[in-house]
């Protein structure tokens, strides 16, 4: 588009500090008086803060009321949609469905709404991103114990609390606008269920359990919130960085809302990739498949997941066994040793299913999980826990265990269940495919890999020098362990 970057950043481990994504760099603290001094040096004519994560988010009125022109979506509108009750607030003038909610005036009060809606109830707090202090509370001593939390993480603004629907779907809508107006779009939803937050989560896309009704229903709601917001700019990087500058963006063809065939074909899917299991530079991992299924194991085995081959193990609490007795059945029935913990594994006997008792991680007894995992003797560790769940310190123990050692470990009885259903699918050679390295990538084939479909951008800096002005990013620099499909 002919205009010089400049980027703000202090985290080195973000993509924006790398040599050619800018034309200037300034590896600066993000505080409403560097960027005020850089942008009257650089004499910029507009800061984009919408790209940047939460701590630029917060500076938007603060710039605004020193004279920056912020770029996008006016600072007003921002603080509308980051403040918890002003935007709770705007749902409900809109009448779009939300959950019943009350802003936090006093402990009491607090106290009393999730009394009367009933338990559990969500703690917001407002300017936070990453779900910082966002907790979902079981009792009320965990109410008044995230409460303080909230109020201490951001306590300039309101906290609201709010009904939390048990065991619902989850769906993201991540789009780009101009002036109010939706420009392109793209649905996607999660495999657990709502309680999960999204860097944490598995995403698929296209969506796969929702109905027409449903996702009519959430684009009406995007168009109405756009409209209301006055939103210009947010996802789709390349497009709302366009739509920023007053660009065109008629030739990107963006799906648009109503759009039902992207992707045609095929499915692609998130999985997260954990601090403790991370490779080396590496972030959340998307990959594409045939079907969900697909799509999904690839993604598990990108972040390092190991396949089991003999033997998994089972800890499942008394009110989850009925949902997932069914995939359990399906690996046995594939041929893997099935172990389980004391009542898990008489469920599992009394259903039929051939299991081997395993003492919790901190008995004498044995066998004991604790050390199996530590031997190698198990392959996979399902763990369920729940908020109703009493052995929590023997939880932990397998948890931390199956981590130290590096045993694969799903904690999700959504995720588990996908898990299954995937593997089934693998073990009868309905689709095959091998791990390589970034360093087997041969860069003049790069199509024929799976490559992260998504990349994540944030505000950056480095005392300002001159940068060439960046192009495409190089294969080689994508650090993601890639699944490369055998066809």
């Amino acid at each position: 588009m002919g205009l010089r970057s400049t980027m703000i950043n202090y985290n080195p481990e973000t993509v924006s500090t790398d040599y050619d994504e800018c034309d200037q760099l300034y590896f600066e603290e993000l505080s409403r008086e560097r960027v005020l001094d850089i942008y009257s040096m650089e004499q910029a004519t507009g800061v984009v803060v919408s790209m940047g994560g939460q701590i630029p988010n917060n500076l938007a009125l603060p710039l605004s009321r020193a004279g920056v022109a912020v770029m996008g979506t006016s600072p007003t509108q921002i603080d509308r949609a980051e403040d918890r009750q002003k935007f709770s607030r705007i749902i409900d003038e809109l009448g779009l469905q939300q959950a019943e909610w009350r802003e936090l005036a006093d402990m009491s009060g607090a106290l009393r709404f999730a009394e009367k809606v009933g338990y559990p109830v969500l703690v917001r707090p407002s300017y936070v991103l990453s779900g910082a202090a966002m907790n979902v509370a079981y009792t009320p001593e965990r109410l008044a114990e995230y409460l303080r939390e909230a109020t201490g993480v951001s306590p300039d603004h309101p906290v609201v609390v709010s009904k939390f629907i048990s065991g619902g779907r989850e769906i993201e809508m991540d789009g780009v606008a101009s002036e109010g107006v939706v420009r392109g779009c793209a649905i996607h939803e999660h495999v657990e269920n709502a309680g999960v937050h999204s860097g944490d989560a598995t995403l698929m896309l296209p969506t796969q359990t929702v109905s027409e009704f449903v996702l009519a229903k959430v684009e009406e709601a995007t168009r109405r919130i756009v409209r209301e917001l006055h939103i210009t700019g947010v996802d789709f990087i390349e497009a709302a960085t366009r739509l920023m500058v007053g660009a065109s963006v008629a030739d990107m063809n963006l799906p648009q809302l109503g759009t039902r065939n992207r992707p045609s074909g095929y499915v692609g899917v998130k999985a997260p990739m954990f601090s403790f299991t991370r490779l080396g530079g590496a972030d959340p991992v998307a990959c594409f498949g045939a079907d969900v299924h697909e799509a999904f194991l690839k993604a598990l085995m990108s972040t390092g997941f190991k396949i089991p081959q003999r033997s998994i193990a089972f800890t499942v609490p008394a009110e989850l066994l009925e949902e997932v007795v069914h995939h359990i059945w399906l690996l046995h029935t594939l041929g893997f040793s099935i172990l389980a913990t004391d009542d898990t594994h008489a469920f599992l006997s009394l259903k039929g299913i051939p299991t081997e008792l395993v003492h919790f991680a901190n008995s004498t007894e044995q066998p004991n999980i604790k050390t199996l995992i530590s031997l190698g003797q198990i392959d996979l560790v399902v763990n369920l826990p729940t908020s109703s769940s009493t052995e929590l310190r023997n939880n932990f123990l397998t948890r931390r265990t199956a981590v130290d050692f590096g045993v694969p470990l799903l904690t999700d009885p959504q995720l588990f269940r996908m898990f299954a259903e995937a593997l089934v699918k693998h073990k009868q050679g309905r689709f095959a495919f091998s791990q390589v390295s970034t360093t087997q990538l041969d860069t003049t084939t790069s199509s024929h890999y799976l490559m992260p479909c998504r990349l994540r951008v944030s505000s950056t800096t480095t005392h300002g020098r001159n940068r060439r002005k960046p192009g495409p990013l190089p294969t080689s620099s994508i650090r993601h362990s890639l699944m490369q499909l055998r066809v």
